[in-house]
């Protein structure tokens, strides 16, 4: 936690050689709080990388100064997983969760009644790093764990700095602590809800094989070749594309495509006979859902293998099709997803019963919507991150 009485510029490490640095001003004696300042820059900090920091500064001398004449920071960070062997990383891996990983001499949160500050140390575990990584630091990989461990440290040390200055005790900041630990409890309790929902929506077997029987047609997919040319490409003339023109040359195309020439040099063709600035792209196999297609596209779900679609005129391109193959995605395959859907529908039903009395009523000039929004729609909901705090009391599929 910092507060910043008048002017204070924040570094956030994002470059070996430079920061990025924010200034932040404010009235006179008026207080700033920046309650997760150490929190919010972990991202740029963790993930760039620091070559040659520990390494080329010899030990027990003094890091240089830069420019400007601050010193520079030396930061010890223990070699990454990448730089390990696989049997090593394994080993790191199944360390135990009590396994110190930092131990900060002289910080004590808080102090242990009559301890002397001298013996005040505070261990950050194993768990503890793995826990804080997963709440503030999630999408970073094991190469990242020594800069996610200096942040954590980092955090713990001023943290600590800041209840020795008494700043824990200040009214404004007091406030705010009270506000933003409401918040997080808020959206850990939300969290926890659909969790619980999550794992009590169990889905029988046999709904999801009724679900891919009722619905065969859904999990049709066909193979198909696709030569297109867009409505927006640059031309020799720097001119739109003529329709009409456009159209000839497909049908032409679409005759020889029916015959069995090549689609892929037709493509090319398509392009040199037009004029078109741009590299044609390649035509490949493409695999299709029913349910990925519309309009006209979706027609080809009504042709025969081998058959080759009519000039297809759309506002985006013109297209001939050719159907290589259809088939119906076996049910292992389609089994996930389908339980998927049905797991939110459930979920969502549950959630829709226990909600009944809650309505909110949303400005919306104010927040620049059209509609007032389902507040309830577990899509989109609070996200669930990290690990969660609940076990579940049965087994998970």
């Amino acid at each position: 936690m910092l507060i910043l009485p008048e002017l204070m510029s924040l570094r956030c490490s994002n470059d070996r050689d430079e920061a990025r640095v924010v200034t932040l001003r404010m009235p006179s004696r008026s207080l700033l709080t920046l309650p997760v300042v150490l929190l919010a820059c972990a991202t740029c900090a963790i993930t760039q990388p620091v070559p040659g920091d520990a390494a080329a500064q010899p030990a027990g001398t003094t890091p240089p100064l830069n420019t400007r004449g601050q010193k520079r920071f030396r930061k010890t960070v223990p070699p990454s997983a990448a730089t390990l062997g696989k049997a090593d990383s394994a080993k790191l891996a199944n360390l135990p969760s009590t396994t110190p990983i930092v131990t900060l001499e002289g910080v004590c949160n808080p102090p242990a009644q009559g301890q002397a500050k001298t013996a005040c140390k505070s261990v950050i575990t194993k768990e503890d790093l793995d826990r804080f990584t997963r709440s503030f630091a999630p999408e970073v990989g094991e190469s990242a764990r020594g800069r996610v461990a200096v942040q954590y440290a980092k955090t713990l040390a001023y943290s600590h700095l800041a209840e020795e200055m008494g700043l824990d005790k200040n009214p404004a900041l007091a406030k705010e602590l009270d506000y933003q630990l409401k918040v997080i409890r808020m959206r850990i309790l939300a969290s926890a809800f659909l969790q619980v929902q999550q794992q009590k929506a169990r889905i029988a077997d046999s709904d999801i094989q009724k679900y891919y029987d009722d619905h065969h047609d859904e999990y049709e997919q066909v193979r198909v070749r696709r030569l297109a040319v867009p409505a927006a490409v640059p031309t020799e003339d720097s001119r739109p594309l003529d329709r009409a023109k456009v159209i000839a040359e497909l049908t032409e195309l679409q005759k020889r495509a029916a015959a069995g020439e090549d689609m892929d040099l037709l493509q090319k063709e398509a392009f040199k006979d037009l004029h078109i600035q741009a590299t044609p792209p390649p035509v490949v196999v493409k695999p299709l859902l029913r349910g990925a297609l519309q309009g006209n596209d979706a027609k080809v779900f009504d042709m025969k293998p081998g058959e080759v679609s009519g000039v297809i005129d759309s506002a985006a391109a013109w297209a001939i099709i050719k159907l290589e193959s259809r088939d119906v995605t076996p049910f292992n395959e389609a089994r996930r997803d389908i339980e998927a859907a049905l797991r939110l529908q459930l979920v969502q039903k549950e959630v829709g019963e226990s909600a009944k009395k809650i309505h909110a009523q949303f400005n919306l000039p104010y927040l620049g919507l059209s509609a007032q929004p389902n507040l309830l729609s577990v899509t989109g909901a609070v996200p669930v991150t990290g690990e969660s705090a609940l076990k579940s009391d049965g087994p998970q599929r």
